[in-house]
């Protein structure tokens, strides 16, 4: 089977996609997409007047993704919920411009903001989700009303924290290293990992590591 055609679209939201992620969204001008792509300034125009109108474009394309990969679509066993947060951290990582230049693309269009709060929304909902069916299958404990809704809050805080400081290591990194996304699973069980069972726990590190080809290590973690 021939792989699809790529259109202009398509190569020029690529081409900005990577542009965007290594020298991030504020230091590359329309030109340098289009010389990248070795098209003339006008002939992008053509497609998206401004590097604005690309990420508008980019956006759908971000969410759809992120979506799917919050879906693990099985009841959650730790192999499961181990190579459920791999493929998030990796989708993330893909998009790493928009959610490194957050307080920069939203405040100058609303419709992006709009898009990004729904989206934002989804993930937390989907994280308590999961908390929810894991309390369900006697993996997890955790009291109080909205307990589950703040602790998905404070999985999203640190995985766009994730993406800032591994980017600041790995700018033109093309996919997240492992020992990067491991350095994520971590931090994310830090506050997570009190909660869950620690056979849970420990099998979800053993198939974290297995899955990325990781070495085991020491870890302070209290499960």
């Amino acid at each position: 089977m021939k792989p699809p055609v790529s259109t202009t679209p398509q190569r020029i939201l690529e081409a900005s996609i990577k542009l965007f992620n290594e020298q991030g969204f504020q230091n590359v001008p329309a030109m340098k997409i289009a010389t990248h792509l070795g098209m003339s300034a006008g002939n992008l125009a053509y497609h998206f007047k401004t590097k604005n109108d690309i990420v508008l474009a980019v956006f759908p394309q971000l969410a759809d993704e992120v979506r799917t990969v919050l879906q693990p679509g099985v009841a959650l066993l730790p192999r499961d919920a181990a190579r459920h947060q791999i493929s998030i951290f990796r989708t993330l990582w893909r998009y790493r411009f928009f959610f490194n230049s957050l307080t920069t693309l939203l405040p100058a269009d609303p419709q992006l903001q709009a898009g990004f709060l729904k989206l934002q929304e989804m993930f937390i909902t989907a994280i308590r989700d999961l908390f929810d069916d894991l309390i369900a299958q006697k993996y997890m404990r955790l009291g109080g009303p909205g307990s589950t809704t703040m602790l998905a809050q404070c999985c999203w805080l640190i995985w766009l924290s994730w993406l800032r400081m591994e980017h600041l290591k790995y700018p033109r990194k093309e996919q997240a290293t492992p020992a990067s996304i491991e350095a994520g699973m971590e931090l994310n069980l830090t506050i997570v990992g009190p909660h869950i069972s620690k056979r849970f726990a420990s099998r979800m590190r053993q198939d974290w590591q297995e899955a990325l080809n990781v070495k085991p290590k020491r870890s302070n973690v209290a499960v």
